[in-house]
């Protein structure tokens, strides 16, 4: 994946040869059991190398980092990817027009994704404006959540090598390490809500989850499942940490559009 064409061109080929990754996954893991912290150590080496590979390699299956890119230098530029007149095809953002731009799809909506992935956009551009950058954050997300698992293991006295479950996961390479998908740091906030739910911190948990929920959305809905761990003020404080983060792109000229993309979608 990581030496072949950016988007595969042949559907048949490439669904077989992910076939027989998940058949080496699904064997690996049977054999994972009471594994010892050498090997597991070396597995989540080899995990680590893998998606070194992917990560300098170009977008595998999607153009959806291209937005990502695009509405963090936006940002960096003054932009709200909120308004209407700061859209993709807004003849205001001429000057910065590049493959980046071409590669957009939907180049007439406003953002679609949530204000904390948009305002982690704005971060990575203003370090780096590159894919590479972009994916190396969203697999340092997922690297953060492996050892946030490893945390809630060692609380559960569950088996350490269930961390291959996602370490090795063919669908999470090629998704978050090959493509780009930001759902690496929505998984990251999802799994620490879950880890101060452990810890019996429900407030940290609903402010997590709350954070998951401008991310990516399901964390939130995911966190509802937990209601009965929360009482009202954790709601409270996970309601006013949203209406906070939303204020930071409410303004005159996105009022009337900040959901106009996602109803759209």
């Amino acid at each position: 994946w990581a030496l072949g064409p950016p988007t595969p061109t042949r559907v048949g080929p490439h669904l077989g040869l992910f076939g027989m990754a998940f058949a080496a996954y699904v064997a690996a893991l049977a054999a994972a059991r009471g594994l010892s912290r050498r090997a597991l150590l070396a597995c989540l080496g080899l995990a680590l190398l893998w998606r070194a590979l992917l990560v300098a390699a170009p977008p595998l299956l999607s153009n959806d980092i291209n937005r990502y890119v695009w509405e963090g230098r936006v940002q960096v530029h003054g932009g709200n990817p909120y308004r209407w007149s700061d859209r993709p095809e807004s003849p205001r953002w001429l000057p910065l027009r590049d493959a980046v731009y071409e590669g957009l799809n939907h180049k007439d909506y406003t953002a679609v994704y949530p204000p904390l992935f948009v305002l982690a956009t704005r971060g990575v551009v203003a370090v780096d404006d590159s894919f590479t950058a972009m994916k190396a954050f969203l697999v340092g997300c997922e690297l953060a959540t492996l050892g946030v698992l490893a945390l809630l293991l060692r609380r559960r006295r569950l088996p350490p090598e269930r961390l291959l479950v996602l370490a090795w996961s063919p669908l999470a390479l090629v998704e978050i390490a090959g493509s780009g998908h930001n759902e690496a740091f929505g998984m990251l906030w999802m799994v620490l809500a879950l880890l101060a739910l452990d810890a019996d911190r429900p407030l940290l948990s609903a402010l997590a989850a709350s954070a998951g929920f401008l991310t990516k959305y399901l964390p939130g809905l995911v966190a509802a499942a937990w209601a009965r761990r929360y009482r009202w003020w954790h709601v409270l404080a996970g309601g006013a940490l949203v209406a906070a983060l939303v204020a930071v792109y409410l303004d005159p000229g996105s009022r009337k559009t900040m959901l106009l993309s996602l109803s759209k979608y």
